[in-house]
C-alpha cells in the first residue's frame, strides 16, 4: 500500500481473506455526518450530474468515452461504445441518477471526466449486501496529471453514502491494493486480416489463411421441418 498514496487513505482491507464473521462495510457513517456539498475542484471546473435520457448529453458522453476510454498502448485501438450500450451498462433497474457524475468545464460545459455508480446486490456467504459498482471511470488524456480520479471517487462515494450504501466494487487494469480476485480474458479474432493490418498482432502474409481457418466462426447447421 506504500506506493498508493490515495488508497492508503481510504477504508479498504489489505488482505483478500474474508473471515466468515468479519465482512461488511468497513466504515459506516450516519447520514448527518456526510457532506451535503460536492468536493472542491480546481477553478474553472464543476461537477455535473449526467442525464442519459437527454439525447444531446448522451451524445457527449459517447463521444467522450470513445475518445478517451480504454485503448491499446499504441493508441490505434480503443473501445467504442454505442449509446444503447452505455445506457444498458448504467441504467439498470432502480438505478440512482445522481451517481452518474462528470467533471466539466464551466465556460463551455465540455466533459473532461466521468464516473458512474451502479447499484448491485453482492452476496457474501448467506448475506445480501447492497453495493455500488463503479464503471466507466475515465479522465481526458490531457488532464490525467491533475489527480481528478481520486476526487471523483470521493465524490461518488459521498453521494453513495447519502443513499445509505457503504460498500463498492470495481475492476481495474492496474495492480491496485485490496484485490478480491484477479482474472485474465482472451480475444477471439473475427477479422484476421484487419487485426493484423492495424497491429493487434503480427502475422506474416503467407500465414494469414492459416489463421483465418483457425479462427473461422462456424455456425451450427440447422434443419427446419415444415408441416
Amino acid at each position: 500500500m506504500e506506493s498508493h498514496t490515495f488508497w492508503k487513505t481510504q477504508p479498504v482491507v489489505e488482505t483478500t481473506i474474508i473471515a466468515e464473521k468479519e465482512f461488511g462495510p468497513i466504515e459506516v457513517s450516519s447520514i448527518d455526518q456526510i457532506k451535503t456539498e460536492s468536493y472542491s475542484l480546481p477553478q474553472g471546473f464543476e461537477f455535473h450530474t449526467l442525464d442519459l435520457d437527454n439525447g444531446e448529453e448522451l451524445n457527449k458522453v459517447q463521444q467522450f468515452l470513445n475518445t478517451n476510454y480504454l485503448e491499446s498502448d499504441s493508441e490505434n485501438m480503443r473501445f467504442a461504445y454505442s449509446k444503447e450500450c452505455i445506457k444498458w451498462i448504467t441504467q439498470c433497474p432502480n438505478y440512482y441518477p445522481e451517481l452518474f457524475v462528470c467533471v466539466r468545464t464551466i465556460n463551455n460545459k465540455s466533459i473532461i471526466a466521468t464516473i458512474f455508480g451502479i447499484p448491485v446486490n453482492g452476496k457474501i456467504y448467506d448475506k445480501i449486501i447492497p453495493q455500488i459498482e463503479i464503471n466507466l471511470l475515465c479522465v481526458n488524456k490531457k488532464f490525467r496529471n491533475k489527480r481528478l480520479a481520486p476526487v471523483m471517487i470521493k465524490e461518488v462515494t459521498r453521494r453513495t453514502n447519502l443513499r445509505g450504501i457503504f460498500q463498492a466494487i470495481y475492476t481495474a487494469g492496474l495492480d491496485l491494493p485490496n484485490k478480491l480476485a484477479t482474472l485474465q480474458y482472451m480475444h477471439r479474432i473475427i477479422n484476421v486480416k484487419k487485426m493484423s493490418s492495424i497491429g493487434f498482432f503480427s502475422i506474416r502474409d503467407e500465414k494469414i489463411s492459416i489463421y483465418e481457418k483457425l479462427y473461422k466462426v462456424c455456425l451450427p447447421k440447422l434443419d427446419y421441418n415444415y408441416s
